[in-house]
């Protein structure tokens, strides 16, 4: 890490490191961490993230690099598809809700999130097409 700062993460007993400052700010705005996370150095005590000033941690000025977390991968896309057809069937609809919880576990907390709002307002759309609209079509 080139002379620069080592941080060290901390979340329910569980220590991992080291890592640069931009590495820690990235994981903070990927959303793989939360202000909670607990964070030291070599030569500091342990306090959560949210009491440290992020912006001293690196060099503002520095060009940024772009987030890996803004790429959607196989896993999103398919809580996505899965999602998509959640009107079908009450199964698709808890196999989404599955994908989402393992996606939260995963770390990927705003994908999780997205995606259990989406399958969620897709099967009640649904259930309201299906239910209302599409009988009074058929009459």
């Amino acid at each position: 890490m080139n002379g620069e700062k080592i941080f060290f993460l901390s979340w329910k007993g569980r220590e991992s490191g080291p890592f640069s400052a931009k590495e820690i700010k990235d994981m903070l705005g990927c959303g793989k961490i939360g202000m909670l996370h607990l964070v030291r150095t070599k030569s500091t005590t342990w306090k959560p993230l949210k009491n440290v000033d992020l912006s001293k941690m690196t060099d503002e000025s520095a060009p940024a690099a772009p987030r890996s977390c803004e790429k959607i991968d196989a896993l999103a896309l398919t809580v996505y598809a899965v999602a998509g057809l959640t009107f079908l069937s009450p199964w698709l609809l808890s196999a989404s809700f599955a994908l989402s919880a393992y996606q939260w576990i995963a770390g990927f907390k705003r994908n999780a999130v997205l995606s259990f709002i989406v399958a969620l307002a897709i099967a009640a759309g649904g259930m309201v097409f299906f239910g209302l609209v599409y009988p009074t079509i058929l009459e």
